[in-house]
């Protein structure tokens, strides 16, 4: 019973981990005059290797070896998100940005990193039950190969906006007038379809694992709550870009593109923390 009740508390502590963590992180965040790089990349290190410690007494081991180590990778999304969160600043896409640019590359190095994480993943889940998917289920294979097509260019993409807007200004052009043209209608719209095919794939492998038993119901609901908001979100700015009427803003933070590797963080969790039945047929 006792054991039982820590494996709850670990399991709460785990999916709120990331975000306290990051408030920590932040009075150290390289974005703040006096703070170096070489700390926060200390306390990043730190706080991965907390997270292992966390995992180690929270995991199932009764979990075939494919669910579990694709558990693990889901897992060790929360270091990536920490390191993010914990800059404690959005994007800067001021000219400023050009003193410093590697805060920028670093931030998508890290959703690069959670991306490899988020495909190995993937690949291990859907290897443990492939053999006994229906053609519907493999379909998902297309829908992770568009979403993860749409992350690649968009990490890409802004991974060099320091250089390209130094490039804009060298040619004699208007710094504030990059943002427009650098992230014009269209891309938010290539983004918007991304984000549309990114949260199906959350909810749909979710609600597999839910199929197999894998998570729990509660855990399967309130990933799927958060997965139809972020369509719905992918949707609307898909149709109206970025403008969002005073009781919609909310939506704009599902169009971030840590949103989903914070639900695939929250599904390793379900996954790693939930004791194996032994049920025929699985």
């Amino acid at each position: 019973m006792l054991q039982k009740i820590v494996k709850i508390l670990l399991g709460i502590l785990a999916v709120l981990l990331p975000f306290l963590a990051s408030s920590l992180m932040s009075r150290h965040s390289p974005y703040f005059e006096g703070n170096g790089f070489g700390v926060y990349m200390a306390i990043c290190l730190a706080y991965t290797l907390l997270s292992a410690l966390v995992l180690f007494f929270m995991k199932d081991n009764a979990l075939p070896r494919q669910l579990l180590y694709g558990g693990v990778f889901l897992f060790f999304l929360g270091a990536c998100i920490a390191s993010i969160f914990g800059l404690g600043a959005p994007p800067d896409l001021s000219t400023v940005m050009l003193q410093h640019p590697e805060r920028e590359h670093f931030r998508y190095l890290m959703l690069s990193l959670a991306l490899i994480l988020f495909v190995v993943a993937f690949f291990l889940i859907i290897k443990d039950k492939w053999d006994v998917f229906s053609k519907g289920d493999k379909l998902i294979v297309f829908f992770f190969v568009a979403g993860i097509a749409e992350m690649c260019w968009e990490f890409y993409h802004h991974y060099y906006y320091p250089e390209n807007l130094q490039l804009w200004m060298d040619q004699g052009k208007k710094a504030d007038e990059f943002v427009q043209n650098y992230d014009n209608f269209s891309i938010i719209r290539f983004g918007a379809i991304g984000r549309f095919f990114q949260f199906t794939v959350v909810a749909w492998l979710s609600f597999i694992l839910l199929r197999y038993h894998h998570i729990k119901i509660w855990s399967f609901l309130l990933l799927l709550l958060f997965c139809f908001v972020g369509i719905f979100s992918a949707v609307f700015i898909f149709l109206n870009g970025l403008v969002f009427p005073q009781n919609l803003q909310i939506l704009f933070m599902f169009f971030i593109p840590g949103l989903p590797f914070i639900l695939l963080y929250w599904l390793g969790v379900a996954l790693l923390s939930k004791p194996i039945r032994n049920i025929s047929g699985i």
